[in-house]
């Protein structure tokens, strides 16, 4: 998507947009999560490699989506390209390593808002780049008489 020229204008006349996962196998398993504007979710790389003398299946790896909630593009640089360069289709997705990932989870601490996506290596943290207004509210249920 183009987010300055005729791609913008296109979408904003569309009843919503949708962009093809590029890698052969691949499939969301899990439920998305906007913060901020940005829309983050995880999808699943399965191995195309079988190995039959050991009669198992390779593990595969996970990606996790990080775009604009309004017209898919990318928000962060996760193809590490000078900063320089316009975000690219890769920017969109940095991998997370083997196994199925699961939905990345939101955790507010007091020093910043952090992304943990669990896999089969473990968790991965993940910046959101969000610095959203955190307070601490309450709330109680009023009866009536």
């Amino acid at each position: 998507v183009d987010p300055q020229g005729t791609d913008l204008a296109n979408l904003q006349n569309a009843n919503g947009y949708y962009f093809d996962l590029i890698d052969p196998g691949e499939k969301g398993l899990s439920s998305p999560i906007v913060l901020g504007g940005k829309v983050f979710f995880t999808t699943y790389l399965p191995e195309q490699v079988v190995n039959v003398a050991a009669c198992t299946l390779a593990e595969g790896a996970g990606v996790l989506y990080g775009i604009n909630v309004l017209n898919g593009t990318p928000v962060f640089n996760w193809d590490q390209s000078p900063v320089s360069d316009p975000f690219s289709l890769a920017d969109r997705r940095m991998s997370l390593g083997s196994g199925i990932p699961s939905s990345a989870v939101p955790i507010f601490q007091p020093g910043g808002i952090s992304l943990l996506v669990g896999g089969s290596g473990g968790a991965t943290v993940v910046d959101p780049g969000l610095t959203l207004p955190r307070a601490q509210t309450f709330w109680f249920e009023e009866r009536g008489l």
